[in-house]
């Protein structure tokens, strides 16, 4: 999809804002994220770490997420026990309440304090929240 395809209804309104909560922009979502930031209808901005807390896992931050709209939301990891953990990115918040956007796309991961957080705003102030997730991975 090219950024002229991105849908409108009259490209005469207001530009709508969405802010993209992410623990971190992995480089192979460097062609979609791309995409997102050039689309004419929607200013997506991605809000992310620059470090993964994975290891060995390439990221984009900085100069090269070049391209891409992002604001740095650090990644606090809260570990409940040697296996369990949960982040909180409290910046990801801030946000939702400072700049009031048209709508969130929080990660869905039930380890994000943050996509709870966002989710429980997101209601208070009447601003939608979705929950980017990948779907089951195998019946449950």
């Amino acid at each position: 999809m090219s950024p002229d395809e991105c849908p409108s209804e009259n490209r005469a309104e207001t530009k709508l804002r969405a802010i993209i909560q992410y623990n971190c922009i992995p480089h192979y979502r460097r062609p979609l994220f791309e995409l997102l930031s050039k689309c004419q209808d929607v200013s997506f901005t991605i809000v992310a770490d620059d470090k993964s807390d994975t290891p060995f896992l390439k990221t984009l931050g900085g100069d090269d997420a070049s391209g891409i709209r992002t604001a740095y939301a650090p990644v606090r990891t809260i570990r409940l026990n040697r296996r369990a953990e949960l982040y909180w990115q409290p910046h990801a918040l801030r946000m939702l309440i400072d700049q009031r956007p048209d709508a969130v796309i929080a990660l869905g991961t039930p380890y994000s304090l943050t996509a709870w957080a966002l989710l429980v705003a997101g209601k208070a102030l009447g601003i939608p929240v979705l929950l980017w997730g990948h779907g089951l991975l195998e019946e449950e």
